[in-house]
């Protein structure tokens, strides 16, 4: 009897369930919606400083005066003699000035520097006998890592300097591209601006570091309110990001977001701080969500709740290049409960890990401009089995339950144009192996999608989306721009009967919009935007009723937003 209650059921929740992955009213949907939402600091990718030592050498010849050479000795340690005479063969038997002495020792010190070692050939005072010429080695040693004094920061000295000693120990030769990363890997921990400078020791044949740093205030805050929330939870939106950076000294970073709508609530936890020194910045995240639709949005009052739990490793690759990569590896776990009319339909669980990797490439083109890579590839498993009727819904439907692969990209081109003037350009795309969990589909709509749609409008298991954006800043405190979006998304990565029953009933489809930008910036920590987009053509996402999936027809659509940060 249970079995068939069981069946029974599930046939009757049947309607409901495709209306739900349709219209994406559930907890994976609005808990995608909103943590895309939320305003996110890109990676940092460090600048590798210019690192030059410092050198001195004697005066043997007089101006016009040459030395016929007939060979050189060469004072060094970590390359052979013999190998550094190699270098020098084309001065052998020549009558060389001083100046082309120095050129020869010169050479040396590049020769050095092609095998990463810091070290500068000097000509010491010498009688040239025999036409020998006699060049010395100082061969640099890593000597001691110092914080300028002007560096207020939190981060502890020993810290800092267990950065730069984990590339390059302390007496061992100074290899630059080494103390480089050292001091670009400080630049993982959040807002850290670091430059590391070499001078002459204290101990003789050292070069020591001194580093200048720069890190943010203790507390930073930053609130705001808009209209970016889905319709569903109540349209507008207060959020607020309070973030504690380096409280311990050891690079640390404390990050709480709480949002709020009139039928929702969002709040996450994120903790995070560099390990082993290595270029490595390990976090750990948490979030919880809560929504309850009120009847006059949505008959069969939808509500539900979502949690939570990632962790995630970062590090930079290439790090000898300007450009490093930023490289990210996560596993996170996500428990999602929703009702429709007080009855439970959903409880699900989803599992995953993830491989991400950024990288910011900078240029002087036509006047400077920066590409910006963004790839994931994401491979988990959803599980339903915590309720029987939505997993045998699943079964005859959608088939979502089991081991998935998704994969996504965007690149970004920013170009200067004239003066004031830029272009943004972002192209998007997502493809999937099968039918995704609604926390995992790609979207077309709202702020930071096809403008002139509302957030949940345009969902599906695979899509592209490309971005225009043209701006002008007319003055210091004002800024317009004028855009078009459009985007194609595949509603269900695998049909099945009858999935054309609810909402749109087209599988594939696109949409496009244009629209116009202006943002005033009052004060350096108030910020105010409106947006207004129109859309163009049919959209063939709409319901059969002609309607958006926020429950309205809208063909001019506003996006609101101030911003306050302290």
């Amino acid at each position: 009897m249970r079995i068939l209650r069981t069946l029974l059921a599930a046939t009757a929740l049947v309607p409901l369930a495709m209306a739900k992955r349709s219209h994406a009213q559930d907890a994976g949907q609005i808990l995608r919606d909103v943590e895309r939402n939320i305003p996110r600091a890109a990676p940092q990718a460090p600048a590798l400083p210019d690192l030059a030592p410092p050198t001195t050498e004697g005066e043997f010849l007089k101006a016009g005066e040459t030395v016929h050479v007939t060979g050189f000795h060469i004072i060094a340690t970590l390359i052979p003699e013999a190998e550094l005479r190699d270098q020098l063969t084309s001065y052998v038997g020549r009558d060389c000035t001083l100046g082309d002495l120095r050129e020869a020792a010169a050479r040396i010190s590049r020769y050095y520097a092609q095998h990463d070692l810091l070290a500068r050939a000097v000509l010491p005072r010498q009688s040239l006998e025999g036409g020998v010429v006699t060049i010395q080695v100082l061969e640099a040693r890593m000597g001691r890592v110092l914080v300028d004094p002007s560096s207020d920061v939190r981060l502890d000295a020993d810290q800092a300097a267990d950065f730069i000693f984990a590339q390059n120990p302390q007496g061992d030769p100074l290899r630059p591209s080494a103390v480089a990363t050292g001091v670009s890997n400080l630049g993982l921990i959040p807002g850290m601006q670091a430059l590391g400078v070499l001078d002459a020791g204290a101990e003789e044949g050292t070069t020591d570091v001194h580093l200048k740093m720069r890190e943010p205030p203790l507390l930073t805050a930053t609130a705001l309110v808009d209209n970016n929330a889905p319709r569903e939870i109540g349209g507008t939106r207060g959020l607020a990001i309070v973030t504690m950076t380096d409280a311990a000294g050891i690079g640390d970073q404390v990050a709480v977001t709480g949002q709020a709508s009139q039928s929702s609530k969002y709040g996450q936890m994120l903790v995070g701080a560099p390990i082993w020194h290595e270029g490595l910045w390990l976090e750990a995240s948490g979030a919880v969500l809560q929504y309850d639709v009120p009847e006059d949005i949505n008959a069969s009052t939808p509500a539900g709740d979502a949690q939570t739990a990632a962790l995630t490793l970062r590090w930079l690759a290439l790090r000898s290049s300007a450009a490093p990569v930023n490289l990210a590896f996560g596993l996170e776990h996500k428990w999602t409960s929703d009702k429709l009319a007080d009855v439970v339909t959903a409880s699900n669980r989803l599992g995953a890990l993830t491989l991400a990797a950024h990288r910011l490439m900078r240029d002087d083109w036509q006047g400077g401009g920066a590409f910006t890579f963004d790839v994931q590839v994401k491979a988990g498993n959803v599980d339903l089995s915590h309720n029987a009727a939505n997993q045998a819904i699943d079964q005859a439907t959608a088939r979502t339950q089991g081991h998935y692969v998704k994969a996504s990209a965007s690149v970004s081109r920013a170009q200067a144009l004239w003066r004031g003037g830029d272009m943004l350009a972002t192209l998007a795309a997502q493809v999937a192996s099968k039918n995704l969990n609604s926390s995992e589909q790609f979207s077309l709509g709202g702020p930071t999608g096809v403008r002139a749609y509302p957030l949940n409008q345009g969902g599906g298991d695979q899509g592209a989306m490309l971005n225009l954006e043209v701006g002008q800043q007319v003055s210091t405190s004002i800024r317009f721009s004028a855009f078009w979006d459009g985007g194609w998304v595949e509603q269900h990565k695998e049909t099945w009967g009858g999935w054309e029953g609810v909402g749109s009933p087209h599988n594939h489809y696109f949409l496009q919009g244009v629209g116009a930008s202006v943002q005033w910036t009052p004060a350096g920590n108030v910020q105010m935007k409106a947006t207004v987009a129109h859309r163009i053509g049919s959209d063939a996402g709409r319901t059969a009723q002609n309607l958006d999936l926020d429950g309205r027809r809208r063909e001019l659509r506003a996006w609101m937003q101030v911003v306050l940060s302290v």
